[in-house]
């Protein structure tokens, strides 16, 4: 049986009053989350919201919410805060220690689910791959940067700098392990391999050690055919069985991002890996290309000026075709193989709306018809309903409607500038946020319940959010270190990676 821990910090933004957060958020004294699932928490969330909605009544009424609070935040006010979220927080972890038990002995072969927070990420130590035979000792060094750079992204593990490792641990062999120097090195988990060719095959033997139990974990994967010059999806098919092991959930290496990336004058389409590599143009022609999404037959749809007109087209090998090209916009698509069905904005009757078209552009059905925007639609999992941005309540939301267009309802409710949903495996939707400070960010909410929780702050523009098809990961753009670069982040936003160097980059989609 595995066990989950989930990282104690309760997330002040998904219990506190929404104009709280700026003027909270950076009090990492807080627990920051508790165990998910368990039914009590819901009671001492309402007694923490209820607190918060007390001390927010006192400030003075017709002015920003803000404001009060920064007038509010008197020695008192705070101390009175910060005893009832500690006070809730004791209660909850008295209750986790009475009624959770913690993952210990258990089977290599039934995985571990580990606490995925800074402190209890798995130290991991990554040797450099031993080659057997006349190889190129590169390939070994390329092999141990590529599983490195995967388990930095995925989250789960703090990756040991090689340079920390002890001497005499270099070039160690599968035949040997010295596990009390592996772990006097920080390590708890240690990945060895040996290779070598085999004809044109190159032979990887990947290994996986718990230095804590000085044993080797045995793991069963699919084992993907390489060469000499190419090994990079052999490497991802073992990173992500260490992950799945760790987790339970499946890697996401050797999965492909379309984003689009702009030039001078003009902006085109590419696919790249999930670790940053393997950087590939989809889009020809010197014009515009935006807003790429997954097709049939694993084809890809994206928004061309080519023509003069911004027509929807599905690229597919070599070859490009159109398939919605009425006058005005095409944008915007997002493709449901379960039901073979295109959703998409179409302008031709001036005002955008949100249509359905099959897969090979025939069977245009309108799905929304009134006086106001209604773009970007993304389907749910099962293809039952879409997601969609609308301003008809006076400012820019995300709606949820039927796939047929009946029943829609509103999602979100809290600030003016909701835009670029997409619904995720789990249920969830992600979607791009602006604030007061015109600052663009990414949250996440249960259509259903409404519950919200914001995934970056403070951190420049953060837009344009994308599930991974396991719903564990979010590729999104970011200007945070100048320039907008494509991260990965975990689904709760707590490890955030940059997968590309340089910027430019805009709109990413990972297949559903």
């Amino acid at each position: 049986m595995c066990y989950r821990t989930v990282d104690a910090r309760v997330q002040l933004e998904e219990t506190l009053h929404p104009e709280s957060h700026a003027h909270l958020r950076g009090n990492n004294r807080y627990l920051r989350e508790i165990e998910e699932g368990a039914d009590f928490t819901k009671a001492v969330f309402g007694m923490i919201r209820k607190i918060d909605e007390s001390l927010l009544s006192q400030a003075s009424k017709g002015s920003r919410v803000n404001t009060q609070l920064a007038r509010f935040e008197t020695a008192r006010g705070r101390a009175a805060r910060e005893l009832w979220l500690i006070a809730g927080v004791m209660l909850l972890l008295m209750l986790l220690s009475a009624g959770s038990v913690v993952a210990q002995g258990l089977d290599e072969e039934e995985g571990v689910n580990v606490v995925v927070n800074a402190q209890d990420r798995v130290p991991i130590a990554v040797s450099d791959a031993v080659g057997k035979g006349s190889v190129d000792a590169q390939i070994g060094k390329d092999i141990a940067v590529i599983l490195r750079r995967d388990f930095e992204i995925s989250g789960v593990f703090d990756v040991i700098d090689p340079t920390a490792v002890l001497p005499g641990l270099d070039g160690e062999t599968l035949v040997s392990t010295d596990y009390a120097k592996w772990f006097s090195s920080g390590a708890e988990a240690l990945v060895k391999a040996e290779y070598s060719l085999n004809g044109s095959s190159l032979e990887i033997d990947f290994r996986l050690y718990d230095t804590t139990k000085a044993k080797e974990i045995s793991i069963t994967y699919e084992k993907p055919a390489a060469t000499a010059d190419k090994f990079r999806m052999a490497t991802h098919a073992f990173a992500n069985a260490v992950v799945q092991y760790y987790t339970g959930q499946e890697g996401i290496f050797g999965q492909t991002l379309l984003v689009v990336r702009k030039g001078k004058g003009s902006s085109h389409v590419y696919q790249i890996g999930t670790d940053g590599a393997g950087l590939t143009k989809v889009s020809s022609g010197s014009g515009i290309n935006l807003l790429p999404a997954w097709g049939p037959g694993g084809g890809v749809l994206f928004t061309s000026y080519d023509s003069g007109n911004p027509d929807l087209v599905l690229s597919s090998g070599s070859s490009t075709s159109s398939l919605s090209g009425h006058s005005g916009l095409n944008s915007g698509a997002d493709y449901c193989a379960k039901s073979g069905r295109i959703a998409l904005t179409l302008t031709k009757d001036e005002n955008p709306e949100i249509y359905t078209i099959g897969s090979d552009g025939s069977g245009l059905q309108r799905l929304t018809d009134n006086a106001y925007i209604d773009t970007s639609p993304s389907w749910s999992g099962d293809c039952s309903k879409l997601a969609f941005v609308s301003n008809r309540g006076g400012s820019a939301q995300i709606y949820v409607m039927n796939a047929d267009g009946s029943g829609a309802t509103l999602v979100t409710n809290v600030g003016t500038y909701n835009t670029s949903p997409s619904w995720g495996k789990g249920g969830k939707i992600a979607f791009t946020a602006r604030d007061e400070y015109n600052v663009f960010d990414i949250f996440v909410v249960d259509p259903n319940s409404g519950y919200m929780e914001r995934l970056t702050q403070d951190q420049g523009n953060n837009e344009e959010p994308t599930w991974s098809p396991g719903g564990g990961y979010l590729a999104f753009t970011s200007t945070r270190d100048g320039g907008s670069k494509l991260f990965i982040m975990t689904s709760d936003g707590r490890f955030q990676t940059a997968v590309t160097d340089g910027g430019g980059f805009e709109t990413p989609a990972w297949s559903h």
